[in-house]
């Protein structure tokens, strides 16, 4: 099972994990180099067949609002969805809903003419021209794998582990992931095969760790918690396969200038 890791441990276990990844502070995760290959998983989006593309999740949270089925908790979340456009995408991990289908990535930018290559940030709502999304889509996660996309992962990176999904793993969850509490390093020790045990859909780690690792450190997930992409570094050995897989969609990101960050 998971074990959490004293603060002691914790700071031990990513000095270096900080040293890698230059001025980053972890708040949304780290971003580390040094491996010799890597690529980026799109998080699945999901399409509902047959459904009414001109309905946006903004207009069905609207129209809750209004007749009372949705009340907000707060003052604040009151201004919030009435300032706010909800673009359709969840902070959770996400399961398929019955009967919705996977999207590619690429399906969608074909259907809507736009150049998934050309872009000034990773993997994000930036990428799509839509405010809010149609109903009808589910978006990409924010900040998690989905569990079709973590599943597909660990299976690939078992593969590529010295005891398969027993392979001992360090896992990290930045402050934003964990409640914003800042004056924690929440770090877990967790086999591989048990990454999903961490996300706990009603406390703090709703979603997938911001990055998890093996002991030798030989590979490192990423995963934003503002992007709806996560980052394989690795062998390239073990890229190579993520970028052949039939499941995982990945794509080779690199900035078109200017700042990189979403």
């Amino acid at each position: 099972m998971p074990r959490r890791l004293s603060d002691l441990d914790a700071e031990n276990c990513y000095a270096w994990l900080r040293e890698r990844s230059g001025e980053d502070t972890g708040c949304t995760g780290f971003d580390a180099g040094g491996w010799e290959d890597s690529t980026w998983v799109l998080h699945s989006i999901f399409e509902q067949p047959g459904g009414d593309g001109s309905v946006t999740h903004d207009d069905l949270l609207r129209a809750a609002l209004r007749s009372g089925d949705i009340v907000p908790r707060s003052e604040g979340e009151r201004i919030l969805h009435e300032r706010c456009t909800t673009i359709g995408s969840s902070m959770s991990m996400s399961t398929p809903r019955p009967g919705w289908m996977k999207l590619r990535w690429r399906a969608l930018a074909e259907r809507l003419a736009i150049d998934l290559s050309n872009n000034r940030y990773p993997p994000c709502h930036r990428w799509f021209p839509y405010s809010s999304w149609p109903a009808t889509l589910q978006p990409a996660n924010e900040g998690t794998l989905d569990r079709t996309c973590l599943e597909e992962l660990v299976d690939a990176l078992s593969s590529f582990s010295g005891i398969g999904r027993d392979t001992p793993c360090m896992a990290y969850y930045s402050p934003l992931a964990n409640g914003a509490r800042f004056d924690q390093i929440c770090i877990y020790g967790v086999t591989l095969g048990d990454i999903v045990k961490l996300v706990r859909p009603l406390g703090n780690q709703q979603g997938t760790p911001n990055n998890f690792w093996p002991a030798d450190e030989s590979w490192m997930v990423f995963t934003d918690h503002d992007l709806w992409g996560t980052k394989v570094s690795g062998p390239r050995s073990l890229i190579d396969a993520l970028r052949a897989s039939r499941d995982l969609e990945c794509i080779d990101w690199v900035p078109t200038g200017g700042e990189s960050r979403s």
